[in-house]
């Protein structure tokens, strides 16, 4: 069981290097039939994953921010969550991490209100067949990036660097740290 989950994971992360490779105009029909697919609560998992791939690739972004939303709101199989995560953060062109303020301390405040409240971040370079995003590079995985394994995320930057999770809720939740003080923080999916 366990090799057939890593052959799994490895297929359906390898995948992805050629999915998107560019986006599709689909049918009404097609497109109705895909969001059924992918809302439907009983759905076999490679089903819905299936209809997640169709509809992350549209040539039209409302239908891949509804992808990426619903498929994150109704998918309990952790591949399909996984690979949800892995192509909301590869659809970004820019990537917020969002500070949390609620009960930081004077450290914390200080460092969120300098960043007011955020750090922004331009994607230049997207490497799905790894699993990352960099803002630093275009041809390689080094220097500033964002790295999504599973149903978590790595951050490293100037500085700083960070960790987070995918809740139960969808949400990718974590800290950043810079200079020894750890801030709560969120990377908004949608």
């Amino acid at each position: 069981m366990i090799k057939l989950t890593a052959l799994l994971f490895f297929i359906s992360f390898s995948g992805y290097a050629s999915a998107c490779e560019q986006y599709n105009s689909i049918p009404m029909e097609e497109l109705k039939e895909y969001r059924d697919k992918l809302t439907e609560a009983g759905a076999d998992p490679f089903d819905r994953l299936f209809a997640f791939e169709k509809l992350v690739c549209s040539d039209k972004p409302t239908i891949r921010s509804f992808a990426i939303e619903a498929g994150m709101k109704t998918a309990s199989d952790d591949i399909i969550r996984h690979e949800i995560l892995l192509q909301a953060i590869l659809q970004r062109k820019q990537i917020v991490v969002e500070l949390i303020s609620t009960n930081a301390n004077k450290n914390q405040k200080k460092y969120i209100d300098r960043m007011g409240g955020a750090l922004l971040v331009t994607v230049r370079g997207k490497f799905p067949e790894e699993g990352c995003v960099s803002w630093t590079n275009e041809d390689k995985c080094e220097g500033w990036f964002l790295h999504i394994s599973g149903g978590k995320a790595t951050l490293n930057g100037n500085g700083y660097d960070g960790f987070f999770e995918l809740s139960e809720t969808g949400k990718l939740l974590g800290y950043v740290r810079y200079s020894g003080v750890r801030i709560p923080a969120k990377i908004p999916l949608n």
